[in-house]
C-alpha cells in the first residue's frame, strides 16, 4: 500500500510540489491490524492513574549523548525522586561505547526499584531498542527474559526501522506484553517544504500496528505544527471517531471498534510553565515530556522533576500554575526562569475554529496549502 500511494509519482521530473495531506483506511481494511496492546488504559494502569486521570509526566535525559550508563541512571534517580512517571532514552541513543544498552538497563532497574520505595510511584523506562531487526529481537527477548513488563515501556524510532520491520517488531511486543513508545526521529528530514507526506498519515498507521504512546509534538512548545494541527494529531490518537476538517487536510474516518487508543506524547521545549496550556489544548489524556525544562532547573534534575509534577498537580486542582506557584517554590523558580504559557491563547484559538472553520475552508480551497491552519 505504502509503493503505491508514496511511490514513484514523487519523483517525476516535472513535479514542483507534492504533498499528501490525509488518506482514509477503511474499516474493511484495518481488520488486519490488531492496535495497540495497552493503549490510553493499559499505560495508565502500569503508571496507576486510571482513578486519578491526571496527565503523565515524563523527561529524555540529559544531555542525550555522552554520560555512562551510571551517569545516566542517577540522573534518572533524580527525575524519578522528583516524582516524575517516565524517563527515556532520547532517539539516537541506543547501546554506544560510551553507553552500553545492556549495561544501562541494569542501571536503571536499580534506580527504578530504589526510587520506587521513596515516591511509592510504579516509574517507568521507556528503552529504546531501534537498530537491525535481529538486534531489536534480541533486545526484546533479554527484555522478556527480566520480566520487566511491569516497569520498561520498549521505545521504538518508528520512522527510521521503517513500516515493514515495524509490524514485525510490535507483532513481538504483543506477544511478550510489552507497551510501546513510539518516536518519530527521522520524519520531518524528508516531510517539510514542497514535497512529503502529513504525519496524520503515519500516525494513523502506528495506532494500527500497534503503538501504544506516540510523539505527536506540542503545539506550544519548539517543534513546528499549530496549536490546531496538533490538536488534530491528538484527536487521531486518542478518538475513534474523525470529522473532515479539510482547513487542516484532514479527512473525515472512523477506527474499527477493536483499535484501542493511543495515548498521545507532547515533547519538544517543554518546561513547567506550558503545562496548563498543554492541557487546554491536549487535554488529560497524554504523557508531557520535559528535557530541558527539567534538567536545566535552577534546582538541577530533581527541582525541575518536582516542578513539572507541581503544574501537573495544579491542573488537576483547577489552580491556575502562577497562583499554586506561590506555595511551591520549584514551580516558582521554573516560572522566574522560563515565563508561563496562559492557557487563555489555546482556548481562544480552539473557540475560533469553531466560529472561522466555514471560512478557513473556503480560502483553502482558492488558495491551497497556503490557506490552511497548518
Amino acid at each position: 500500500m505504502f509503493a503505491s500511494v508514496f511511490g514513484n509519482i514523487f519523483g517525476l521530473k516535472e513535479l514542483e510540489e507534492l504533498y499528501i495531506f490525509d488518506i482514509v483506511i477503511p474499516l474493511r481494511y484495518q481488520k488486519q491490524f490488531q492496535g495497540p496492546y495497552a493503549g490510553i488504559e493499559g499505560i495508565r494502569k502500569m503508571v496507576g492513574t486510571e482513578k486519578s486521570r491526571r496527565p503523565h509526566v515524563g523527561t529524555i535525559v540529559k544531555p542525550k549523548v555522552g554520560l555512562a550508563p551510571k551517569e545516566w541512571a542517577n540522573v534518572a534517580y533524580e527525575a524519578y525522586r522528583g516524582g516524575l512517571d517516565l524517563v527515556k532514552d532520547d532517539e539516537n541513543l541506543v547501546d554506544q561505547d560510551f553507553c552500553r544498552w545492556e549495561e544501562r538497563l541494569h542501571e536503571v532497574v536499580k534506580v527504578i526499584e530504589k526510587a520506587g520505595k521513596e515516591t511509592n510511584q510504579n516509574h517507568l523506562y521507556s528503552c529504546n531498542i531501534s537498530d537491525k531487526y535481529d538486534r531489536m529481537v534480541e533486545r526484546i527477548d533479554y527484555l522478556n527474559n527480566m520480566g520487566l513488563q511491569k516497569n520498561v515501556v520498549i521505545m521504538l524510532d518508528t520512522y527510521i526501522i521503517g513500516v515493514g520491520a515495524l509490524q514485525n517488531i510490535l507483532e513481538l511486543t504483543r506477544r511478550y506484553k510489552f507497551a510501546t513508545h513510539g518516536h518519530r526521529a527521522g520524519y520531518a528530514a524528508a516531510n517539510r517544504g514542497n514535497f512529503g507526506i502529513n504525519f496524520q498519515i503515519y500516525e494513523k498507521f502506528y495506532r494500527l500496528f500497534g503503538i501504544d504512546q506516540m510523539h505527536i509534538g506540542t503545539g506550544v512548545g519548539k517543534m513546528e505544527g499549530s496549536p490546531l494541527a496538533i490538536k488534530r494529531l491528538h484527536d487521531i490518537a486518542e478518538k475513534n471517531t474523525l470529522e473532515e476538517k479539510l482547513y487542516l487536510g484532514s479527512l473525515a474516518m472512523e477506527f474499527a471498534p477493536h483499535i484501542k487508543p493511543m495515548l498521545s506524547i507532547a515533547s519538544g521545549g517543554i518546561d513547567a510553565g506550558k503545562v496548563d496550556a498543554l492541557v487546554a489544548l491536549h487535554g488529560k489524556n497524554t504523557n508531557i515530556q520535559a528535557g530541558a525544562g527539567v534538567h536545566g532547573h535552577i534546582e538541577g534534575t530533581f527541582g525541575g522533576a518536582k516542578s513539572m509534577r507541581q503544574a501537573v498537580n495544579a491542573v488537576m486542582l483547577g489552580i491556575p500554575g502562577p497562583t499554586y506557584a506561590r506555595e511551591h517554590k520549584e514551580l516558582a523558580a521554573a516560572l522566574r526562569q522560563w515565563g508561563y504559557f496562559d492557557p487563555a491563547k489555546i482556548r481562544k484559538e480552539l473557540e475560533k475554529e469553531k466560529e472561522t472553520a466555514k471560512k478557513i475552508e473556503k480560502a483553502m480551497m482558492k488558495k491551497g496549502r497556503k490557506a490552511m491552519e497548518l
